[in-house]
């Protein structure tokens, strides 16, 4: 990674750490919930420094991409010969290098996962297969029109879908409660376009990729029966045998698809490590991510009855 202050004409996305604490982090210092008032108290200070460094990303010529207050102290601009003026303003404690991080790609079998994993006796001897749990997925989506997910498993279906607006009657779902799509199917934080490199979010997660399709399945997938209908159990280790797509490791669970990848493109954050208690020498910072794998589009095998994702969501 080159210096931030480096290539000063180079377009670079960064994340600014302010000294306000976010609500989350003050909620961990008092040890417990804080008020209404202390929350409201709590963003006002962090909207009040995030005010006066918008101001300045301005006059320096910056886009401010996002800003939080809840989750973390934390905003993300473009702008590398900005870099230095933000490093010496005031209230801020960090300026990070955002890294690309991209969806791996891989396709193995639910049903071998299920048995190297063990999952069948855990439901046979302790009846646990996630009923009553939710599993929220930080990925490409999901496709919930797939069958393994309670879908009708039409490609025309998938076909239809505007990826970009909730249709009466097609989301949420039984399976997939509910989700958001935090950057649209253009964005790719790996462009050179410039226009890619905005999120233009919108409320429909569906997956346009297939990588989170994937790791719902192999997290909470029904499973998938020979004729491509959605398989609603038993769930035991001879089902394993019988079944097209095998169940997820908790089939009964629910999932909730937060969509940060866009069709193509690869995502932008940062690997943290805590140091310490919250606190200013024990903030996060970004590291590299801990791996990185090509993306590609989903295509070639697909499930039966289903014509526009992998063979297995798993």
């Amino acid at each position: 990674m080159a210096p931030l202050g480096a290539n000063r004409d180079q377009l670079v996305t960064v994340t600014i750490e302010l000294d306000a604490p976010s609500v989350a982090e003050a909620t961990a210092d008092a040890g417990g919930d804080l008020t209404s008032g202390e929350e409201a108290s709590t963003r006002a200070l962090s909207d009040g420094q995030q005010d006066s460094l918008v101001t300045l990303l301005d006059s320096l010529g910056g886009q401010v991409l996002y800003q939080l207050q809840d989750a973390e102290r934390r905003g993300r601009t473009r702008s590398r010969s900005a870099v230095p003026r933000l490093q010496a303003a005031r209230h801020v404690t960090a300026v990070s290098q955002a890294s690309l991080l991209e969806p791996a790609v891989s396709r193995p079998s639910n049903a071998v996962a299920d048995v190297l994993t063990k999952v069948a006796p855990a439901w046979e001897a302790l009846g646990t297969t996630g009923a009553g749990m939710s599993i929220g997925i930080i990925d490409t989506g999901i496709d919930y029109t797939h069958a393994d997910f309670g879908g009708s498993g039409n490609p025309d279906d998938f076909a239809a879908n505007d990826s970009t607006v909730i249709e009466d009657g097609t989301f949420p779902t039984a399976k997939v409660l509910g989700g958001f799509d935090y950057v649209g199917d253009a964005y790719d934080a790996g462009s050179d376009d410039p226009a890619a490199l905005v999120p233009v979010p919108d409320p429909d997660p569906l997956d346009c990729q297939g990588h989170g399709t994937h790791v719902a399945g192999t997290a909470a997938g029904t499973g998938v029966t020979a004729d491509g209908s959605t398989y609603t159990g038993p769930y035991d280790a001879a089902a394993l045998d019988t079944l097209a797509i095998g169940p997820g490791s908790a089939p009964e669970a629910s999932l909730y698809a937060y969509r940060v990848f866009g069709c193509d493109g690869i995502g932008r954050g940062c690997h943290r490590r805590r140091r310490g208690r919250p606190g200013r020498a024990g903030r996060g910072r970004c590291h590299q991510p801990v791996a990185r794998q090509p993306v590609r589009r989903r295509q070639g095998l697909r499930s039966p009855g289903r014509s526009t994702t992998p063979r297995s969501p798993g």
